[in-house]
């Protein structure tokens, strides 16, 4: 659904949800709805959804985590290698063997 607002009818639409969401009859359920509408709707109001492409963005993200991943496994095995390496030279080097 697209609903196009006005700067001022997005106003008053957020101090309605203002007004709801303090008032004492309003239920939890209905309240933590009309918080995440009031802030959605500053969002846009904002800008910040504008020329989003989600199915880029979300495959983008997915790939960026899958790289971050394999460089923390490689970097775990670079570090458990090098400390093994370290230990065998410390053995290696030990006055007891001389």
């Amino acid at each position: 659904m697209e609903l196009e607002l006005t700067e001022e009818e997005a106003a008053i639409l957020g101090e309605a949800l203002e007004c709801f969401i303090v008032h004492p009859t309003t239920d939890d359920d209905a309240r933590d709805c009309a918080i995440d509408l009031a802030h959605h709707l500053l969002a846009l109001a904002a800008g910040h959804f504008d020329d989003w492409d989600t199915g880029d963005a979300q495959q983008s993200f997915f790939e960026q985590g899958v790289v971050a991943r394999s460089k923390i496994k490689e970097k775990e095995a670079f570090t458990s290698n090098a400390a093994e390496r370290r230990h065998l030279h410390l053995i290696s080097n030990d006055p007891i063997d001389w």
